[in-house]
């Protein structure tokens, strides 16, 4: 075995995890021949609800103890429905966050694992790393072109959300890293 610890690799008898499914395509080279990356969609789903759970629950507790006013869903259902206020633009934005969190961020963390034959919290943690910097970025972007802070949901929430408490940007990151190291760690590489 090369470089970087040990692969992790489901083990024969959670096949209900770790069935494999294919990533229609995608597939990588080996020695020539082109082998299709297969992902445990089970596990991988499971994963993304795990650490978009964690996640919520400690950006929950960092708004009620008053370390941001950051408010993820009030934010996505706002660019959804142009609607700064409101239940249902909550509920919306909820929905979005569960979708982008469970289904498509570990799709894109799961491809990533499969191409690297390696899933562990480090280079979730490193994807986590990538995440946190487009969404530090996003959210200056929300601020300047979406329709929240024109419909006065908010103001402009500034690069990396300074402008909604001082904490707010390193709770960002660390909830990206965060979200990155539970998927890396909850999620293992099908053994082939």
């Amino acid at each position: 075995m090369s470089g970087g610890g040990p692969r992790r690799v489901a083990p024969a008898c959670r096949p209900a995890l770790a069935s494999p499914g294919r990533l229609p395509g995608s597939h990588r080279t080996t020695h020539g021949r082109e082998v299709a990356i297969e992902i445990a969609w089970g596990l991988l789903l499971w994963a993304g609800f795990v650490a978009t759970l964690a996640v919520s629950w400690l950006a929950a507790v960092a708004r009620w103890t008053g370390l941001t006013r950051l408010e993820p869903a009030l934010l996505l259902g706002c660019l959804v429905l142009a609607r700064a206020d409101g239940v249902l633009t909550r509920v919306a934005g909820a929905v979005l966050y569960l979708l982008c969190g469970v289904v498509l961020l570990p799709a894109v963390y799961g491809a990533a694992f499969e191409a690297l034959q390696r899933a562990d919290a480090l280079i979730g943690m490193l994807f986590g790393a990538v995440q946190a910097v487009a969404a530090g970025l996003g959210l200056d972007l929300i601020g300047r072109w979406g329709p929240c802070p024109r419909l006065g949901a908010a103001g402009s929430p500034g690069l990396f959300g300074w402008r909604l408490g001082a904490f707010t940007p390193a709770a960002l990151v660390v909830a990206h890293l965060f979200y990155g190291a539970l998927l890396g760690f909850v999620y293992v590489v099908p053994g082939r």
